[in-house]
């Protein structure tokens, strides 16, 4: 069973008398809603607001209703930009439990038992192992290098300047870096972002 509240407007019985000046009330306020079916002029404030506080490239908003659907949206973005496949991440890495996610992780107590996650996406590099992430993105097949600048599966943080490093090399090799900033976003660590 899926269920999903805010889908209330499209079910909602709008011929009884109730419902109907209920739900006109409702619409004149343009409330948050299903960011999919339709932007609401709160949602479209938010993304300004947002837009403001990354840098100037970082300018588009997607909105969506979990970490793992924030990295499932991210990855696909990322194979459509470069046209490329294969995805790699951090060993000790979490990013959710869909598909996708799962399949940037490689710790077997979460993936047991799933069967084949997606192919070419089990390279792991070690934090801090820069010439291994540059052997990898030196082969240009790519799509994208998935970090969390403070792995929420044990709080490792590199000990050097790796991913400054990283995106640089990721500049270099046409990769695009996703940065998992749900454990370290929105000034859980004293500023913006943790990245």
């Amino acid at each position: 069973m899926h269920c999903q509240s805010t889908m209330d407007k499209f079910t909602l019985n709008t011929q009884h008398s109730k419902n109907r000046s209920s739900a006109q009330e409702s619409y004149q306020y343009d409330l948050p809603n299903m960011v999919q079916m339709d932007c609401s002029l709160l949602s479209g404030l938010l993304a300004e607001a947002l837009t403001k506080r990354t840098p100037p490239h970082l300018d588009a908003v997607f909105f969506c209703n979990s970490g793992t659907e924030a990295m499932e949206g991210a990855l696909k973005f990322a194979r459509a930009a470069t046209g490329r496949k294969r995805v790699i991440s951090l060993a000790s890495a979490f990013h959710g439990l869909s598909l996708g996610s799962l399949s940037l992780m490689g710790c077997e107590s979460f993936t047991e038992g799933f069967g084949p996650l997606m192919d070419e996406w089990d390279t792991r590099i070690d934090l801090d192992d820069i010439v291994s992430l540059e052997g990898e993105l030196a082969k240009r097949d790519v799509a994208a290098f998935v970090i969390e600048p403070v792995q929420g599966k044990g709080c490792k943080s590199p000990g050097t300047d790796f991913f400054v490093r990283a995106q640089e090399l990721c500049r270099k090799h046409g990769t695009l870096l996703i940065s998992d900033e749900v454990q370290t976003g929105l000034g859980r660590t004293g500023k913006m972002f943790g990245c």
